[in-house]
C-alpha cells in the first residue's frame, strides 16, 4: 500500500514538472515568437540604411563626376584663352613683319604717302595669303605663290567650326589626300599659324607634281575670290 501511495506521489511531482517544463517552453516560444517582428524591423531597417548609404554614395558619386567635368571645362576654356591670346600675340607679330617689310618697299620704289594705307594688304598679298571672311560661314584661306611657274594660281578652303566648336574644314580646292591628317593635328594643337603653314606645303607639293594650265589656274583664281 505504501509502495502504491509513493509511486503515485512520484508520478504526481514528475506530471508537476512536466507542466511547469511545459510551461517554461511554452514562455520561451512565446518570447521568441514576439522577437520575430523585432528582428523583421531591425532587419527592414537595416536593409533601408544600406540603400541610404548605397543612394547617397552615387549621389557623391556623381556629384564628384559633375565637379569633375567642371573642372575639365575650365581647363578647356582656359586652355582656349591663353591659345587666343597666342594668336593674338602671333598675328601682331606677323603684322608687325609684314608692315616693316612693306615700308622697306615702300622706300625703294619711293612710292607716294598715300599709298601707305594699304602696305598692309600689299604685304599679306606678296606673302601669299589672304583671308576672307565669309559671314555666317567661317574664312577662306586662299594661298597663292605656291608654284613659280603659276604664282597667282590660288588654292582654298574654307575653315569654319561645327557645332561642338571643333575646326572642321570644306570646299578645299584642289583635293588634298592629307586634308583629315591636317584637320585632326588643328583639332588637336589649335595652331593655326602651323596649320596655315602645313597647308601651304601640301598644295605646293601638290601643284609642282600636277600643274595645270594658265586657263585653269586664272579660272580657279577667280572662282575662289568671287565666292567671298
Amino acid at each position: 500500500m505504501h509502495d502504491v501511495e509513493g509511486f503515485l506521489n512520484k508520478l504526481g511531482q514528475i506530471r508537476t514538472k512536466t507542466r511547469q517544463i511545459a510551461h517554461k517552453a511554452e514562455a520561451v516560444l512565446r518570447r521568441q515568437q514576439s522577437m520575430v517582428p523585432e528582428l523583421r524591423n531591425k532587419k527592414d531597417a537595416w536593409i533601408l540604411e544600406q540603400q541610404r548609404r548605397k543612394k547617397d554614395e552615387i549621389e557623391d558619386l556623381v556629384d564628384l563626376m559633375r565637379r569633375y567635368q567642371q573642372m575639365l571645362e575650365m581647363e578647356k576654356r582656359d586652355v582656349e584663352h591663353m591659345t587666343a591670346l597666342a594668336d593674338i600675340c602671333d598675328k601682331k607679330q606677323k603684322r608687325l613683319e609684314l608692315h616693316t617689310l612693306a615700308i622697306q618697299l615702300h622706300n625703294q620704289l619711293q612710292a607716294r604717302p598715300a599709298g601707305l594705307e594699304n602696305f598692309a594688304d600689299i604685304a599679306t598679298n606678296m606673302a601669299g595669303l589672304q583671308l576672307i571672311r565669309i559671314p555666317g560661314r567661317g574664312y577662306r584661306i586662299c594661298l597663292t605663290l605656291l608654284d613659280p611657274r603659276q604664282p597667282q594660281r590660288c588654292c582654298s578652303l574654307l575653315l569654319l567650326l561645327d557645332s561642338e566648336g571643333k575646326y572642321k574644314v570644306s570646299e578645299c580646292e584642289p583635293a588634298l589626300a592629307s586634308l583629315d591628317e591636317l584637320v585632326t593635328e588643328l583639332r588637336q594643337t589649335c595652331n593655326l599659324t602651323q596649320f596655315v603653314h602645313r597647308l601651304r606645303q601640301e598644295f605646293k607639293k601638290l601643284l609642282l607634281a600636277h600643274p595645270p594650265s594658265a586657263e585653269t589656274a586664272q579660272t580657279e583664281h577667280n572662282d575662289a575670290v568671287a565666292s567671298a
